[in-house]
């Protein structure tokens, strides 16, 4: 027999020709007066039973001996209780996730927790869902998620323009085959299989790695700076009141003398230098990038105080001999890297007279 989700107990009724058997007299065989309901796992269930497949046994019959020429057989019977059917899933897949949706009425549980009509997941797996209208629960619906992988962020190598080369060269690589990498610049695109961009020009470039399924990676930020070549230099001055500052009223001039070098970001000694007898020194035919100047201390001096003042030009920039590192583009002159030191040697004397 069946019954609908949401009846009452469901009733499973039988003639008394299935349960009861009685011989010519009417002498009772066996009846069967209760019934036990159990599901698909063989439990014992009661109530207000959910849609699905049961089995019905007779329980509590009470048999007499068998007569002659009767041969009784006891039957279990089937109960089928419907209800509303499993939520249908559809299932999109994207780029490192998918997104299930159902249209199945009523209140929704998916086996993520959530209760909306879809949900964004990234493992692959298999998601359910169920649908409840009043006290009635469907039977789960499915759909399995397939995330579409993105390749990995790329790795790139950049040559940057020196001061015979006004355009740089990025070259990029993965782990994976199969790739199309890309360069953007606002709506400038441009996408090759090999990874080598050359002739780029200076400009701030967006790489990225595509697969055969359309996925993109993250994008990796690229720099290239303006070719041509830059001067560093300025002065090294005797700092007489020891302000940190180059004081024209106090007559102070350059140190001549003085080993000066040029480093690159990481502290590597690019060139090497000494102050004319001015105190003026100069790098000439620099590439661009980033670069610090280190100034060696001459004997009989201290260095004076760092970065005094509001002017960058009239400062004294090394901190422990070196200055901060600081970057420099294509024909730039940078004629504001100084420093001070303060003799050390100290002068007495007056006047001789005739009294």
């Amino acid at each position: 027999t069946t019954a609908a989700c949401g009846d009452n107990q469901p009733v499973y009724r039988t003639t008394k020709s299935i349960y009861q058997f009685e011989d010519n007299d009417t002498t009772v065989i066996a009846s069967g007066p209760a019934y036990i309901v159990t599901n698909s796992i063989g439990a014992v269930v009661t109530g207000n039973l959910p849609a699905g497949l049961y089995t019905v046994t007779p329980s509590g019959i009470t048999q007499l001996p068998s007569p002659p020429n009767y041969n009784i057989v006891y039957e279990n019977g089937t109960l089928t209780v419907t209800g509303s059917a499993a939520p249908i899933v559809t299932v999109v897949d994207y780029c490192d996730s998918s997104v299930l949706t159902t249209n199945a009425p009523g209140a929704l549980a998916w086996s993520t927790g959530a209760t909306t009509s879809s949900i964004t997941v990234t493992q692959t797996g298999v998601y359910t869902v169920t649908s409840t209208v009043g006290t009635c629960m469907s039977p789960a619906g499915s759909g399995t998620a397939a995330p579409k992988p993105a390749p990995d962020a790329p790795t790139i190598t950049v040559t940057q323009p020196t001061c015979t080369t006004t355009t740089g060269t990025i070259n990029v690589t993965s782990t994976k085959t199969g790739l199309t990498f890309s360069i953007i610049n606002g709506n400038y695109i441009s996408s090759n299989t090999t990874g080598t961009f050359n002739n780029v020009a200076a400009g701030t470039y967006q790489l990225t790695a595509t697969n055969a399924t359309g996925c993109v990676s993250t994008a990796v930020s690229v720099v290239i700076t303006p070719g041509g070549c830059a001067t560093i230099g300025d002065l090294v001055f005797i700092d007489k009141n020891g302000n940190g500052i180059q004081d024209a009223l106090n007559n102070e001039g350059g140190l001549a003398g003085v080993t000066v070098k040029l480093l690159n970001n990481t502290g590597v000694v690019l060139s090497t230098t000494t102050t004319a007898a001015n105190g003026t020194y100069s790098f000439k035919n620099v590439a661009p990038g980033s670069y610090k100047v280190n100034f060696t201390t001459p004997a009989d001096y201290i260095a004076t105080k760092s970065n005094m003042g509001s002017d960058d030009a009239k400062d004294s920039d090394p901190v422990n001999g070196t200055t901060a590192t600081f970057t420099i583009s294509g024909s730039t002159v940078n004629n504001s890297v100084d420093a001070g030191f303060i003799s050390t040697i100290l002068e007495l004397g007056n006047k001789v007279w005739y009294d």
